[in-house]
């Protein structure tokens, strides 16, 4: 799963729980930056849905 890094209440949790941190993925937008809220997103299950 990936988590956002700035979402360091879910990164906590699941460490807690035993997960660790295998590999990073990046974050891409097209165009203007968006206004997001990474402590919104707990994870992305899969990259090929949508």
């Amino acid at each position: 799963m990936t988590v956002p890094s700035a979402n360091t209440a879910a990164i906590a949790h699941l460490r807690r729980r035993g997960f660790v941190a295998l590999r990073q993925t990046l974050r891409m937008v097209r165009g203007s930056p968006l206004v997001w809220h990474p402590s919104g997103i707990w994870s992305v299950i899969n990259f090929h849905l949508g």
